[in-house]
């Protein structure tokens, strides 16, 4: 310790990491979060279920988004599709909003999906 007339300076060592760990979940358990929200189940519930927060799902969620490519193009006309319907909201109750997805159950993927209010129910064929 250095002592001056107006000032007293106190000298600390400094403490360095040498190497750095992965604190993170490992992959199998981003996979399952993941599977479990495609499959239909809410952040909060797959937070209670895995004991992961559910804002970190929220990121897997959109960090795999963002690999989506926005549209797909099949080779070939799907002989069976389902179209599914989605009401959720944004921020409060009264903020719906619909999301149609068309899956083809033959191959992976979604052949296109359609987001908006009430008054676009029902999606165009275009």
């Amino acid at each position: 310790m250095v002592v001056s007339s107006q000032f007293t300076v106190t000298v600390h060592s400094s403490q360095f990491i040498d190497s750095y760990e992965t604190k993170g979940y490992s992959d199998d358990v981003k996979r399952t979060c993941l599977k479990m929200y495609v499959n239909g189940m809410g952040f909060r519930g797959i937070e209670r279920v895995t004991g992961v927060s559910r804002t970190t799902i929220m990121d897997w969620v959109k960090q795999v988004g963002k690999l989506l490519p926005d549209s797909y193009n099949p080779e070939t006309i799907p002989e069976v599709g389902e179209l599914d319907e989605l009401e959720t909201f944004v921020g409060q109750k009264k903020h719906k909003i619909w999301l149609w997805t068309a899956v083809d159950h033959f191959r992976e993927g979604i052949l296109g999906w359609v987001i908006g209010g009430l008054a676009r129910r029902v999606p165009s064929a275009t």
